[in-house]
């Protein structure tokens, strides 16, 4: 049950790609059709660094117009005429990133199941409600109710070889370890609030409590942080819900321990009625020296395009809860800790325009996409093995991020130009993000 949701959401859904999109200089000349294709190349943090790099203050003096020349480009597959590009965030350098899944003792696991519980100012029976949910040491008890069905914690601690998927899921609360992250967690205030015949707060992480078919209001939290709504604990702006979850989160997660260059924010927001209030339901994600990364939508019908090249998305991001102003549940993809550099930090990167060029080149003359929207983001991979399995390793690269629909098939596509090796990946989605 909660291991099967967990399990979905935190990699990303992928499937063989229908069409090979690419056919630029990247590939080979015959795969330029769309045949059912993908090219295999080289992995990307095999690539050389490109040489036609330039400071990023200057990208940043250039890049109100290398806008306008991206809109009045000709280009045979793609179109910028209704492109709109994000302000370029704070940051002075990039890097190819890599993040291997940190371990976790049992001893650690416990400890920070116990720190979260305090912080929070909650009592709960461990003996009975700590779980283990991925261990393969203790089997589960399927005669046995969830979360009952799962190992107790407290009954073999600490001979566990690691605390892995520690899991507390009751009516006044819910938390679970994924690795060296505190994965999903709930104070159990909504659960409490409206649903008291429920005794899973791991519904409020979730989402489950969450009225997503009847959305009163959604939309980005910068052009809506003035509006109001009624929480338990009176009237609050949106804004003010924000900064309220974002701190909140921020110290929850510091709690297994935060790389100095990280941070999170927000950007999307969506309000429904739970009982007599509203709950609001907002997007996070990590955010890496002043640069977000890419977010990934757990409803989009992904076609990953690199199963072939070594790759598939990661999912990052998560969701954040709340119906009294305070962070009263979330999931949380991608973890806090420090990262290793590949090729340290870079100061020169190519212009939006230079990666707009480099994207036609890449992309197959069957293409006719138009782009809606641009920005920089940090784009994580999980790279495949030679058979084609997900390793634990991922791959961040630094990109400028082109979305749009590709008319030629009606589908949306967003590809991503690492800003450093010009390397693109993309991946194709059948809905459009709400507006």
């Amino acid at each position: 049950m909660m291991l099967i949701i967990m399990a979905m959401v935190i990699t990303s859904c992928h499937s063989d790609i229908n069409e090979a999109l690419s056919g630029g200089k990247y590939t080979d000349p015959e795969l330029s059709q769309i045949d059912g294709s993908e090219p295999v190349i080289a992995n990307p943090e095999d690539n050389d660094l490109l040489s036609d790099r330039m400071p990023i203050s200057k990208v940043r003096e250039n890049y109100s117009s290398d806008q306008d020349i991206l809109r009045q480009k000709s280009y045979t597959n793609i179109r910028f005429d209704n492109c709109s590009f994000k302000d370029l965030p704070v940051f002075d350098s990039v890097d190819v990133l890599m993040q291997g899944r940190v371990s976790i003792t049992a001893e650690e696991s416990l400890g920070y199941v116990k720190e979260w519980l305090e912080m929070n100012d909650l009592t709960v029976d461990l003996d009975k409600e700590l779980r283990a949910a991925l261990s393969d040491e203790y089997p589960r008890d399927e005669s046995k109710e969830f979360p009952y069905s799962y190992t107790a914690v407290m009954d073999h601690y600490p001979n566990f070889s690691n605390g892995n998927g520690f899991f507390i899921s009751c009516k006044d609360c819910h938390i679970q370890m994924m690795t060296k992250l505190i994965y999903s967690a709930s104070n159990g205030v909504i659960n409490k609030y409206a649903f008291s015949d429920s005794s899973r707060s791991d519904f409020d992480a979730m989402g489950v409590h969450f009225d997503f078919d009847n959305i009163i209001a959604e939309g980005f939290v910068s052009e809506h942080g003035s509006d109001t709504y009624t929480l338990l604990d009176g009237t609050m702006r949106l804004d003010q819900i924000a900064d309220n979850l974002i701190e909140e989160i921020t110290k929850t997660e510091s709690i297994v321990g935060i790389d100095d260059k990280l941070s999170y924010d927000t950007e999307r927001f969506y309000v429904c009625k739970t009982g007599d209030v509203d709950q609001v339901c907002l997007t996070l994600r990590r955010v890496y020296n002043g640069i977000p990364f890419a977010y990934s939508y757990d409803d989009e019908h992904i076609t990953d395009g690199g199963d072939q090249r070594g790759y598939s998305e990661y999912a990052d991001g998560g969701h954040m809860y709340t119906i009294d102003g305070h962070l009263d549940a979330f999931v949380a993809h991608g973890f806090p800790q420090s990262y290793e550099s590949k090729y340290g930090q870079q100061t020169d990167i190519i212009s939006v325009a230079r990666a707009g060029d480099i994207l036609s080149e890449y992309l197959s003359d069957k293409v006719d996409l138009d782009i809606r929207d641009s920005e920089i983001l940090y784009f994580p991979l999980k790279k495949r093995d030679i058979n084609g399995f997900e390793t634990d390793q991922t791959i961040i690269h630094p990109c400028w991020m082109f979305d749009g629909n590709n008319a030629s098939d009606g589908k949306n596509m967003r590809c991503f130009v690492d800003c450093l090796t010009g390397e693109v990946f993309y991946y194709v989605y059948m809905n459009v993000e709400p507006e």
